[in-house]
This record gives C-alpha cells, structure tokens and sequence, in this order.
C-alpha cells in the first residue's frame, strides 16, 4: 500500500498544474459534497425516528387507554354471575343441587356468555356441591361435572391471595385465545370463598388494536404483570424468548433493538394499575426507505453536480492559465538571451500583476546587463591604465630607497624610520591583495601612526588592542588604516588639543568586531547625518580616495549585508566608528581553539 499511493503521488506530481487544480478542487466538490449527503442523510434518518417514534407513543397511548377500558369490561363481565340473586343462593345453599338449581345455574351461565362475542369458555365452579359447570364457544350447551377439589389449583391461589380475587392466566402460543380471566366469589360475611369463574378471551379486540392504518408494518405486542408475553401480532418477530431483550431496550436510553435481522424501535406504555404494558415495535427499514430514496436522489444529484463543477472549474483554469503559457513563453525567450521582450497579458489582478513584475524584472536585469557591460569596459581601461603606470611605482620604491641610503649614511635614524614605514605604505596599498590578515593590517597600521606621530608629536596618543585570535582572520585592505585615517583627518587635524585614538579589535558573536575611536571634536548632527547618508547609498564607492563610502562600498561588494558599517559622534564628545564583518566556518574553528 505505500507503494501504491507512493506511485499515485510521484504521478500527480508530474502532472501540469492546471490539472493538479482541476483534480484538487473536484475532489474537494466531491468530497464535501458526500460528506453533505451523507450528514444530511444522518440527521434525516435522527429525526423521522424521533419524529416518528414520537406519533407510536401517543398512539400507544391511546390504545392503552382502549386497552384499560376493555380489560375494566372483562373484570366487570366476570362479576355479572355473582350479580344474579338466585344463582348467588344456590352457590351459598349447603343443600345438593337438584335439577331445578342445575337448570338455573345452566340458564344463567349461558345468558351471560352470549353477551359476549369475544368469549371462548365459560367455566364456574361451586365449591360446596363441587360441581363445574362450563360452555364454550363450539358447543353452546351447557355441561356439568363433578371436581373433588380445587383449592390447591394455582390460577385458584393466585385469584383467592388478591385483594381484588381477581387472577389472569396468559393463553400465548394457544390458538385464537388471548387470556384466562380467573374471579373467586366469596361470602362477604365469613369472606369464604363460594365459587371459582374461569373465562378465556379470544384475540380478537388485540387484532383489531394491533391494526396499523399507517403502513409501518409495526408490532404491537402485550406483556403482564409478571412480564410475561400474552399477545404479540406477529409471532415471526417476536416470541417469548425475546421478552428479556426487549425488558433491558426499556430500562436503557436506547430505543433501538435487534430481533433477527432487522432492526426496530420500541415504543412502550403501561396501564395506570401496572397490571399490562403495551409494546410497539416498529421497523427501523420501513422508516429508512423513503430516507434511502432521498439518498439515492441527493447522490445522483451530487454526481451530477460533481461533473458539471468539475467541466466548469476545468473551463476557468484553463481560461485563467493562458496568460500563463503567454508569460511562459515570454519567460523562454528571455531565457535564450532577449531581455527587451515585453509581456502583456490580460486574465486576473494577479496575473496582470505577475506580467508586470516579469517586465519589471527583464527591465532591471537589462539595465544591470548594461551597467556591468559599462563596468567591465572601465575595468578593461584601469587596467591598460595601471599597466601604463606601473613605472611609476618602481620609480617611487628606487627614489626612496635612495633617500633612506642617504639618511643611513648621513646618520639620520629617525628620516631613515620614516622613508622605511612610507615605503611599506606604498607597498601595501599597491602590491597586496584585497584581503589580508588583521595582523598585516595593523602593522601598517603602526607604521602611518608614526609617520603621523611624527608629523603632529605630542598632539596625538594612540593604543591598539587586538586578540590573539583574531590575528590570522582576513579583513578588506586597507580597512582599519581607513578608520584611523579618518579620525586623524577629522579629529586631530581640526584641533589644537591633544587627541588619543582608541583601536579595539575582537571576535564577537560570531563576527570580528573593529571599533575606532577618539576624544576630538566630533561632528554635528548634520554632518554625521550626510556622512551617514554617503556610507549607506548605492553610490557610495564613487567617491576618490580611501574614505568610509569606499570602505562601505567594498563590504557591500564582499560581504552584502553581512557586514556593518555604524558610525556615532556627538559635538565637542569624539567620534566612533564600529566595524563588523562576519566570519566563516574556518574562522569561527580558529577562534575556538584558540
């Protein structure tokens, strides 16, 4: 797999741009709008459950009320027997039950089970003569016999215990039957009991409260008291070894349950005495066909959307890359040597803004083609110049060469001293190369301060301190003699007093760091501001003689912006030159050993 989408990278990266952006933004469309589809379809399928789980309960509620009603007809409809005088007298009488009494009781008990359509069975039993008598629904004569006991029967039990002597008997898994109704008639003044009603109900009010008119194929389903399942509408869906699952749904936040294979929410609602708990089940795919179909339609709008956006984005970059392949080719023919090639494209602010900068730049580089050609020619003629002139440097070296023998001979030290250091002098500014050590440097140095000390006595005191370290680093020439210079020109030859200058040479932050200072009289605010101006214009190498423009320009050309040039003096308060030019690996090692 990396490999795989190693490959699909290293192709998108050979691809043109324009299609690179035609791909990044399609897929983006795409992208996000699946990401809409597929949110939409979410919250759609959130809502139709809540909205639709919402209707189930109130209807729930509803046919909870119905159901509480019917179950309130079918405790009363137990009770009708024990409201007829006569049979109450024969069931009370210790007397045997003649055929006058049979007759009644078999009267009585077939009036009240044909005022019911629902009923299944009748059955009472009178426990003191221990007689049943019992009819049902496929035979409408009434039949009697003989029981010993009854008492130790649990539906008897149940009914017998209840405040109400009422019991109910589920009939699930039995055919058409719903559930057995069980009263116990007592004697309300020993509170004995007289005779035990046992009436089976068939299912068919449960089918017509299970009828959905919606069309959701929902599950109704009845559980009692004791949680056990006493009618279901669909037995293919749910039975009595999923009452557990569906017990644990209720009690959690979650109305979601699996049965089989499908998926459906639960809806529930119990009867006001607990007795009954009404359960609907309703089928989560049911809900989400409609949904899907939305789906399915968003998607195909989506993709349809998708092609006819990535057609258009297409169409506009490639409308906004031809002033593109414009410039391009422009560019080609600057490349083949034709800077005065102008580009002028229509298209974007950018791009126009782009084309301008192209013939900006092919104007500059054209311009600086020029100026170096001009600059090369002047260099071509210094060159034929200085060779012209080099006459006149040995002319110099043998004339002061023969006025040192001559001060030797005749004696005189000191003007030997001096013709030798201005000899050096000379020497060091024509012969030596553009950038010597800071040692060479300062013995130079020395050697002008006293010519110069000569010139002026006491009126000029100098002192130099220099690491040992930075006496192998290579500086410009003639770059420290051009500091003390102009000191000596500014400082000491404007004034009367006694001046001391001041060279400190170290390495710092990573870079030689040379400051030149004196006590003389300082420059005022204006003219340090034009000296200033002179050291930081382009133009600053264009001044004769050594002086801080000309050292300024030689950094810029050796160093760019690397090196700093600062210069900082007050009125009647010195001036102080700092210098400080950057140090390359070697360098740095060197002074890290040191």
């Amino acid at each position: 797999m990396p490999r795989f989408w190693f490959r699909i990278k290293q192709q998108i990266n050979q691809m043109p741009v324009s299609r690179q952006l035609i791909l990044a933004i399609t897929l983006i469309v795409f992208l996000i709008l699946t990401a809409m589809t597929g949110f939409t379809y979410g919250r759609t399928i959130e809502t139709v459950n809540r909205q639709q789980l919402s209707s189930t309960q109130e209807i729930l509620d509803l046919k909870k009320d119905d159901f509480s009603k019917y179950m309130a007809q079918l405790e009363n409809y137990s009770m009708q027997l024990r409201y007829n005088d006569q049979l109450l007298h024969i069931i009370s009488s210790e007397k045997p039950i003649d055929y006058t009494s049979s007759s009644t009781v078999s009267s009585a008990l077939r009036d009240t089970f044909l005022t019911r359509g629902d009923i299944v069975s009748y059955r009472i039993y009178l426990l003191k003569n221990q007689t049943c008598y019992s009819i049902t629904r496929s035979d409408f004569n009434v039949r009697s016999a003989s029981f010993k006991s009854i008492e130790d029967a649990e539906l008897f039990k149940e009914a017998n215990s209840a405040n109400s002597h009422l019991a109910f008997q589920p009939e699930y898994g039995k055919s058409g039957s719903f559930l057995t109704i069980c009263r116990v008639f007592i004697n309300i003044m020993n509170r004995r009991p007289l005779a035990f009603v046992e009436i089976t109900v068939n299912n068919s009010y449960c089918k017509s409260l299970s009828a959905d008119s919606s069309g959701m194929k929902s599950v109704l389903s009845i559980l009692d008291r004791q949680g056990r399942l006493t009618y279901t509408s669909d037995d293919a869906v749910l039975d009595a070894q999923d009452i557990p699952q569906i017990k644990q749904v209720l009690s959690s936040q979650s109305r979601s349950v699996s049965l089989g294979k499908e998926d459906y929410l639960t809806a529930s609602s119990s009867t006001p005495d607990g007795n009954w708990k009404l359960i609907s089940l309703l089928p989560q795919d049911t809900l989400r066909e409609p949904v899907a179909r939305n789906r399915n339609l968003s998607l195909f709008l989506a993709l349809t959307a998708f092609l006819v956006s990535a057609c258009l984005i297409s169409m506009l970059i490639r409308i906004q890359m031809r002033p593109l392949r414009t410039l391009a080719k422009q560019m080609r023919n600057v490349g083949r040597g034709d800077f005065k090639t102008k580009v002028y494209v229509g298209g974007s602010a950018e791009v126009i803004n782009l084309s301008r900068q192209f013939n900006w730049m092919t104007g500059q580089i054209d311009e600086l083609i020029q100026k170096n050609y001009v600059a090369e020619l002047n260099e071509k003629i210094a060159q034929m110049k200085a060779l012209e002139a080099q006459v006149d440097p040995h002319f110099l070296y043998n004339t002061l060469q023969a006025i040192s023998t001559e001060a030797v001979l005749s004696g005189q030290k000191t003007i030997q001293r001096m013709v030798e250091a201005l000899a050096s002098l000379l020497r060091y500014s024509v012969r030596e190369k553009d950038r010597i050590s800071v040692e060479t440097e300062i013995r130079h140095v020395r050697e002008y301060l006293f010519l110069q000390n000569a010139r002026f006595e006491d009126r000029l005191a100098y002192e130099i301190h220099m690491d040992d370290c930075s006496q192998p680093l290579l500086i410009p020439k003639i770059s420290i003699l051009c500091l003390v210079e102009n000191s000596i020109k500014h400082g000491v030859e404007n004034s009367s007093d006694r001046i001391s200058i001041q060279v400190s040479i170290r390495v710092s932050g990573g870079g030689l760091k040379i400051v030149v200072s004196d006590n003389g009289r300082g420059m005022s605010r204006e003219r340090l501001a034009e000296v200033r101006g002179m050291t930081q214009s382009e133009g600053a190498g264009g001044s004769s003689g050594i002086g801080l423009p000309n050292l300024a320009a030689r950094l810029k050309i050796l160093y760019r912006e690397r090196a700093s040039l600062s210069i900082a003096s007050e009125p009647a308060g010195g001036t102080k030159v700092e210098l400080v030019i950057p140090l390359n690996e070697d360098e740095e090692d060197i002074c890290t050993d040191r």
